[in-house]
């Protein structure tokens, strides 16, 4: 009797231990999964952090806001090979062990007595049992870090202070009056991917032992090129500009591009900009046939919505060049549809499809601006194409130097081309849109040479004007836009559009009024004017003559040159320019 008791007590206290095991390994399994999903978190953070060393937060926020699908997938093919087997590591690290040895403790103590060698048990303990504590402390050293590489606290700060830099100095390129030659200058404006003045080799005033660029070295003695001091140099890269869209935006229109908080979008109705009066409305109302050709997809990152918005661009890109999308011509080497390499196609195969659109263009009896942007020296390490040499140890410095090999064929082909309207009636812009984002490529370069700075590439080829105030300049992206009007020859009421000065006049830029820092400065800072008139075009509350304008049209003188601008012109231009900058600063008193 007292067995069978004694039997049955067993037998009811067996089920009681077994659920209580159940419930430890549920509860284990829990805060393994929590766990992973918390150390995962901190890891791609980290991750994310390492991969955009040194690009703007600004940058990163635009990019979320509008379609990627149309980019090249590198960026997340890196992700994927190195960013899941280290996250897949650290989860075993930091996990996965240290709870199989809790599990499985007494054991792996017994094992390590025999074999006289001590396990870490402690250790993985305090890990595991730690693990919430640990995790979440990670996440936040890993925004902090993530926040450094992208600058995201001067972003941040930027955003909850005003300025009135727009207020006070922007000039309303739509209220000016431009005088062309009676025979207008073609344009060909090449926007070159992540080509700096750095590149060139130290003697020549870069950063390198060996002259990656010496063509475009030798273009930019030959011609007139724009520097921050007595060698080769360029321009100084600006919050809004760093990236290519951003550079592309300020080049052309004497703005950069800014990412407010309080706007999830970029214009009103699915506009791009339309505040922005730019180049290509300057020279579309002036009678051009324009194109922008590219060898990746337009639509990435909202660059077709600007050219076409913004001057009515044709557009040259993939689809083009595959024959996805009708052209005006047949095209000589068109490409298969599926044919697809790096962002697309390569630059060698650009500058062929640019040769066969300005002989067709040059047919016309119009002038024309064909713009362009390469791809092949995109960061990382660039895309090697056939006809890259091995001059160099790494794999970037060929892509550069091949490029610049490129860039100096097509620049000869247009000078030597037997077409007058193309050798002789064509005016070149060669710049770099933006400097390198392959920013760890620079890391090596000893701190004397590095603290000259990195600059962006420029140089203009057949202007007819002097180059008397090229040198030890300090200027961005945003003169590019008054200057390369000047270049072809067009004169209006004073030297600035936009927040841009013409370098060939020798005025002062807006970096060298208040101050690189300053500038930049400002423009890191929220902007009501910009939010309102750049974004969403409300012009009734700055300036209400531009109301006028609306449209994109503007005054148009096309004389002959050789004659100055009349006083009434002049006047009128710098009349505007006073009631238009009174008006914006009486605004910005009354916002106050």
């Amino acid at each position: 009797m007292n067995d069978t008791n004694s039997t049955v007590d067993v037998v009811e206290k067996s089920p009681q231990k077994t659920v209580s095991d159940a419930k430890t390994e549920k509860k284990y399994k829990y805060k393994f999964i929590a766990l992973s999903l918390l150390y995962t978190l901190a890891i791609a953070l980290f991750m994310v952090g390492f991969f955009v060393n040194s690009n703007k937060l600004e940058q990163l926020l635009y990019y979320i806001r509008v379609p990627l699908t149309d980019g090249s997938s590198q960026a997340i093919v890196n992700c994927v090979y190195i960013g899941i087997p280290v996250i897949v590591v650290m989860l075993i690290l930091t996990n996965l062990i240290p709870r199989k040895v809790l599990k499985h403790r007494e054991k792996i103590k017994a094992f390590s007595a025999k074999r006289k060698f001590g396990f870490p048990v402690k250790q993985m303990k305090f890990l595991y049992n730690h693990g919430y504590f640990l995790s979440i402390t990670a996440i936040l050293l890993a925004i902090v870090f993530l926040g450094h590489q992208t600058s995201a606290w001067e972003y941040i700060s930027g955003m909850f202070r005003t300025t009135k830099i727009y207020e006070e100095n922007y000039v309303a390129p739509q209220d000016q009056t431009y005088v062309f030659p009676k025979e207008k200058k073609n344009l060909v404006y090449v926007f070159l991917e992540s080509m700096e003045s750095s590149f060139a080799s130290v003697e020549e005033g870069g950063m390198m032992e060996e002259n990656y660029i010496p063509n475009l070295t030798a273009l930019a003695k030959e011609n007139i090129s724009f520097s921050d001091n007595e060698q080769l140099g360029g321009a100084r890269s600006i919050n809004g500009t760093y990236w290519t869209v951003a550079a592309m935006v300020s080049q052309t229109s004497g703005v950069p591009l800014t990412i407010p908080i309080s706007k999830s979008n970029f214009g009103k109705d699915d506009t791009f900009l339309p505040g922005v009066y730019s180049l290509g409305q300057i020279l579309e109302k002036a009678g051009y046939s324009q194109t922008i050709m590219m060898g990746s997809k337009a639509s990435f990152a909202k660059r077709k919505h600007y050219f076409e918005e913004h001057g009515n661009y044709k557009i040259f890109d993939y689809y083009t060049a595959t024959g996805q999308e009708e052209w005006d011509y047949e095209l000589k080497n068109p490409l298969p549809e599926d044919y697809y390499v790096w962002w697309g196609y390569e630059d060698f195969r650009l500058f062929e499809y640019a040769k066969d659109e300005i002989e067709h263009l040059a047919k016309q009896d119009k002038p024309f601006n064909v713009s362009m942007i390469t791809v092949d020296t995109h960061f990382y390490d660039g895309y090697k194409c056939e006809y890259c040499k091995d001059d160099f140890d790494n794999q970037y410095a060929n892509v550069i130097s091949c490029s610049d090999r490129q860039v100096a064929d097509f620049v000869n082909w247009i000078q030597s081309h037997p077409n007058p309207e193309i050798s002789e009636d064509t005016v070149i812009v060669l710049t770099g849109d933006h400097i390198t984002m392959d920013h760890s490529y620079f890391d090596s370069i000893d701190d004397d040479i590095a603290k000259r700075g990195r600059r962006i590439y420029n140089c203009f080829i057949n202007t007819g004007l002097d180059s008397k105030h090229t040198k030890n300049r300090t200027f961005t992206s945003l003169d590019m836009f008054p200057t390369t009007l000047a270049a072809i020859g067009v004169e209006w009421g004073n030297n600035q559009l936009g927040l841009g000065v013409n370098l060939f006049s020798g005025q002062p830029t807006l970096s060298e009024k208040f101050g690189f820092n300053e500038f930049s400065y400002q423009l890191a800072s929220s902007s009501d004017f910009y939010n309102e008139y750049i974004m969403d075009k409300n012009y009734q509350k700055y300036s209400p003559a531009l109301d006028e304008y609306d449209n994109g049209t503007g005054p148009y003188d096309d004389s002959q040159k050789g004659k100055e601008i009349t006083e009434e012109q002049r006047k009128k231009s710098s009349d505007a320019l006073k009631t238009g900058q009174e008006v914006f600063a009486e605004s910005a008193l009354q916002s106050e």
